[in-house]
């Protein structure tokens, strides 16, 4: 089975499900976007108008609508689609009731929380979140790593997620700039697993690949990003099947547990 750790809702949905079929992915995590929704970028005037969408979004003002109300609309579009699409629930870490907000992500059917933006000079704000993901088993937690997060922040994370060795947390992007510490901080961590996608060029990707197979996981950031991208590059590294397996779903499953499961 190969997976997409890392993708964003699309409107209509049938854009992820297409990609999907064209690249033969069987599964995939979708995190709930206002804005990332299959738009057309044909010139500078589009990139300004979509990239101010997300400015807005990231400083609060993006949507009417509370998280309670984004996961619900997430899990009711994924619903029909079963285990094909396993959707990721919205959380506002500035947001006073947490518990509310998490208790509400089980509640309406999704499978992990994420992508969690903002944790630049604010990683304790995640203290409750990896504190749920360690009660409820194998509630992956996922997180952006890239900018405007820094080296700093990526430490504190990783200070953080040591102490919930039973949470499941998935490092964005391989931690951007700062991927040597991801790979050296997420070394023997079972709770941990690095997401690819967007990587920032070819040496980070072949590196995380090589040295650390067992913890990196395929994600594409689709519709930022093309599908057939990260996977064009991977099948340059001529992996053996058994690292382009693990890579492409058999992490994942041993991450979240599916093998133990399905014995």
């Amino acid at each position: 089975m190969w997976i997409d750790i890392h993708v964003h809702e699309t409107e209509p949905i049938e854009l992820l499900l297409q990609s999907m079929e064209k690249n033969g992915i069987d599964r995939a995590f979708v995190c709930s976007s206002a804005v990332a929704r299959g738009e057309q970028v044909h010139s500078l005037q589009d990139a300004k108008r979509i990239l101010g969408h997300v400015a807005k979004a990231q400083n609060h003002g993006g949507s009417a609508l509370t998280v309670e109300e984004v996961n619900r609309a997430l899990a009711k579009k994924l619903a029909p689609y079963g285990d094909r699409l396993l959707g990721f629930g919205k959380v506002d870490l500035y947001e006073q009731d947490m518990a509310k907000q998490l208790t509400s992500i089980v509640e309406c059917g999704l499978h992990g929380i994420g992508e969690i933006i903002g944790i630049h000079e604010h990683v304790d704000l995640l203290r409750p979140v990896l504190a749920f993901s360690e009660t409820r088993g194998n509630f992956p937690v996922f997180i952006h790593c890239d900018f405007p997060v820094e080296r700093q922040d990526i430490q504190h994370l990783f200070d953080l997620i040591e102490e919930y060795p039973l949470s499941r947390v998935i490092v964005g992007h391989l931690g951007g700039n700062h991927w040597m510490d991801v790979l050296q901080r997420a070394e023997g961590l079972s709770q941990c697993l690095i997401d690819i996608s967007e990587v920032v060029n070819y040496i980070p990707l072949y590196v995380a690949i090589a040295e650390y197979p067992d913890k990196v996981a395929f994600g594409s950031d689709f519709p930022w990003d093309l599908q057939e991208v990260n996977l064009t590059r991977i099948r340059e590294m001529d992996l053996s099947e058994k690292r382009m397996s693990m890579l492409m779903g058999k992490n994942v499953e041993r991450f979240l547990g599916w093998h133990d499961e399905e014995n």
